[in-house]
């Protein structure tokens, strides 16, 4: 999977946000960032790339998904087959980006710091089609595992491991 990242405006009360500081901020500090993601009690997995400020690129499998400013790529290498198309304003549950720097403003926020984790809740969920979204944040200031619950309550876990940081 491939994520980049970019600094974008987000409000969440401030007094209330100090995990989900601590992980903008280190993604500001960066000038790319990728990991390597599994799906957990899946096959699914991949690597993610985040380059600032703009530029986004997940690798999953057969696909690759990469996102630069307002337009998307979705290449599936299986059938060879390129879409290219403009990004819409909705959440992608895959997107990193989105989770850490859209949703915030859409979303009731909370922190678990004995599990060193926020919570992102839908304040309206039929705009958003997910139920919460959890990220449990590692050492290194940086996401270790995400947990997403879909509108269905259907549960998907994803673990972020391997990180290579190209400093600012």
């Amino acid at each position: 999977l491939t994520v980049l990242c970019f600094v974008l405006p987000y409000s969440v009360n401030l007094a209330q946000s100090k995990l989900l500081d601590k992980v903008i901020n280190k993604f500001n500090s960066e000038k790319s960032i990728a990991v390597d993601v599994i799906q957990d009690g899946s096959a699914t997995k991949g690597k993610m790339f985040f380059e600032a400020p703009d530029k986004e690129k997940i690798i999953l499998n057969e696909s690759e998904i990469i996102v630069v400013a307002d337009t998307v790529w979705n290449y599936n290498t299986k059938l060879n087959r390129l879409v290219i198309q403009e990004r819409s304003e909705e959440f992608s549950p895959f997107s990193l980006l989105d989770i850490l720097y859209k949703l915030p403003a859409k979303c009731s926020y909370s922190e678990n710091i004995a599990e060193n984790k926020f919570i992102l809740k839908p304040i309206d969920q039929q705009e958003l089609n997910f139920r919460s979204v959890s990220i449990v944040i590692g050492k290194n200031k940086l996401p270790r595992k995400i947990f997403l619950i879909d509108i269905n309550g259907n549960k998907y876990s994803f673990s972020l491991k391997k990180y290579i940081l190209g400093e600012k």
